[in-house]
């Protein structure tokens, strides 16, 4: 009889231990990141800048730094590009292609320019919804400088 209620009790013990793992009794807390998560894309940016003056001429060899940058849902920034050049004279600079792979809907890409003769500094932010899986996107900022 010791022994029928040993292994009555040891199977009861083993189907529960099945049934009710330690993560079904006690979820972990959502990550915010899984609430936004999208299909993986990969995306190329190329960022065209127009440095202007308050009226809208164009400001030409204004000497810009722009860089841009992943910024996953998660905040950690990474994946930074930086290019450097002289505006033309219609006041245009253009970079060349900064690939990602986005994956979440609050995932984007963060593009400063700054004309480093004078400090002005300007950013934009684009999010996953602004690209396309397997295109690359043209980015434009205008800057005004004064």
């Amino acid at each position: 009889m010791k022994k029928l209620t040993f292994l009555g009790v040891l199977v009861l013990v083993i189907s529960m231990s099945f049934l009710f793992n330690r993560c079904d009794l006690y979820p972990d807390e959502e990550d915010e990141c899984d609430k936004t998560e999208e299909a993986l894309i990969n995306i190329g940016a190329i960022v065209n800048v127009t440095v202007v003056k308050n009226d809208g001429t164009p400001v030409e060899d204004a000497y810009l730094n722009v860089t841009i940058s992943k910024t996953p849902c998660s905040g950690n920034t990474h994946g930074l590009f930086e290019f450097n050049g002289f505006t033309d004279a219609n006041g245009k600079f253009n970079s060349t292609v900064a690939y990602y792979n986005l994956s979440n809907s609050e995932d984007g890409v963060n593009v400063v320019v700054t004309i480093t003769g004078t400090g002005k500094t300007h950013s934009e932010y684009y999010f996953y919804s602004n690209f396309v899986h397997g295109v690359t996107t043209d980015l434009y900022v205008k800057v005004y400088d004064n």
